[in-house]
């Protein structure tokens, strides 16, 4: 264990690092952390002792950064003090990076650690922070070169489970059939979901992880899919089923600009119209009442949730409203595509993909997306960027989209380029004559941050007003999610 001079010592050491990478232009995101372990080699049990059981870890496929972010600024503001990697840099180094930058001598009662945790890393940090609350979010098949199969992964994050503190809650989406395999035994278990179903899909087109029970390998059998393998599930080998969820969302329905719909009795409004990102807010809304947040706190909270940093964020750029989104495996890539298919007036759409050990370098998962879901949008271009633009041009032409392709591998310069051409079907607005379709930019990670960077210095966020409305309950309308 380390002693409390010796932990100081470290955190002092590592911000003086911090300080001369920003000095130097770099982001500091996870030297510091590694200076503070090697000094300190006890660091993250010490992180431990002085949260004691305010620690909040959050793992799985998708989601992670979106839930924890909700987590941390509706903590914030109601009075919180909150050490977090909001950065997104989730192995153990960007950990103790998060602790050396945030953590404050002052002990505040309200007081707590909320960490996004890499797959493979979670069973590495579980047992020193000894977290109070640990969300799971999902699974689903994503850089396969680093983790392999799926089933490796849901391996190491079960046993970590298994690890957790008695009294420790770990909250886990039960309409992920994947997901529930993990829910530990002897510990306290809460699962949350939608109750939504109007939104279901009597088949997925998609290519879906979790085919078969993962206790007697049965086929599950379906009531109806939200996305991926997601929905209501049983199987009628071992008689599991999903179960009800708490906390739940219900009466979801299509708002300007994103959705609304109701958790445990209070509104919330969501600016993003992907229907997965309801479920970052129910393991977000699930953390904040398991610390002890009051119903008035969390309504407050939920009145008007922005999704943040490159989930589905709004701008304007020559006159067009752009939207990035990141992208990272397939089932992500179809939400958007969802997202897009739906959106009114998109004239061109920006494909980044690149081959970074962060992004993953095994690039083959592309073909598993939908892509063909695109090919009736009437798309007038196709625009492609990244380290393997290439590949990406190859797939959007076996799609089939009646798009001309563009391949500029070059992000900025491919963003820049697609904002400023001509918009032939694009409605304009004021008699201005300036093109108004949208332009998607889906994105892999190794782009995100300097292309969001690049969209703040040259154009300026969007906000959408407040009106919302319920959809006509149409088969197009519900299988955007």
């Amino acid at each position: 264990m380390a002693r409390r001079w010796q932990f100081w010592a470290a955190l002092a050491a590592g911000r003086i690092v911090s300080r001369f990478l920003r000095v130097a232009g770099r982001k500091a995101t996870t030297l510091p952390g590694v200076v503070a372990m090697r000094l300190c080699p006890g660091f993250l049990a010490a992180v431990g002792d002085r949260f004691a059981g305010r620690v909040v870890l959050i793992t799985g496929t998708n989601g992670k950064t979106t839930t924890s972010n909700l987590v941390g600024t509706w903590l914030n503001d109601n009075g919180w003090q909150v050490v977090s990697n909001r950065l997104g840099a989730n192995l153990v180094q960007g950990i103790a990076t998060a602790v050396v930058e945030q953590l404050q001598r002052h002990r505040s009662y309200l007081e707590a650690a909320v960490f996004e945790v890499d797959e493979a890393t979670v069973e590495k940090v579980v047992e020193d922070l000894r977290p109070g609350v640990v969300v799971v979010t999902n699974f689903f098949r994503d850089q396969m070169d680093r983790y392999g199969e799926l089933d490796r992964v849901v391996d190491l994050v079960a046993g970590a489970l298994a690890r957790v503190p008695e009294g420790s809650l770990c909250l886990i989406n039960g309409d992920d059939p994947v997901a529930y395999r993990v829910a530990p035994h002897g510990r306290k278990v809460q699962f949350y979901g939608l109750e939504a179903p109007e939104w279901l899909e009597p088949r997925s087109r998609e290519v879906r992880d979790g085919k078969f029970c993962g206790f007697c390998g049965h086929p599950l059998s379906y009531a109806g899919f939200f996305y991926g393998q997601l929905g209501i599930w049983r199987c009628p080998g071992c008689g599991r089923e999903r179960p009800l969820p708490d906390p739940a969302a219900r009466h979801i329905r299509v708002a300007k600009g994103g959705l609304a719909f109701e958790v445990d009795g209070l509104p919330a409004r969501l600016d993003s119209p992907g229907l997965y990102n309801v479920y970052n807010v129910l393991a977000a809304y699930g953390v904040v009442r398991a610390l002890g947040l009051s119903q008035e706190q969390a309504q407050g909270a939920m009145a008007r949730i922005r999704t943040g940093l490159g989930r589905l964020e709004r701008f304007r750029l020559a006159g067009r409203p752009i939207v990035l989104a990141l992208v990272k495996n397939p089932t992500g890539l179809n939400e958007q595509l969802k997202v897009v298919e739906r959106t009114p007036e998109v004239t061109d759409v920006v494909l980044v993909l690149n081959d970074l050990y962060a992004d993953g370098t095994d690039v083959s998962w592309i073909w598993d997306a939908d892509l063909e879901r695109l090919k009736d949008k009437g798309i007038e271009r196709a625009w492609c960027a990244g380290t393997r633009a290439e590949d990406m041009a190859i797939r959007v032409r076996y799609a089939e989209w009646p798009a001309e392709i563009r391949v500029i591998r070059d992000p900025v310069a491919c963003v820049e380029a697609a904002s400023s051409s001509p918009a032939d079907r694009a409605v304009t607005r004021g008699g201005s004559g300036r093109p108004k379709g949208t332009v998607y930019v889906l994105t892999t990670y190794t782009s995100l941050y300097t292309l969001r960077d690049w969209l703040v210095r040259r154009g300026e966020e969007e906000h959408d007003d407040e009106t919302d409305h319920r959809p006509s309950v149409s088969r197009s309308a519900r299988s955007v999610q």
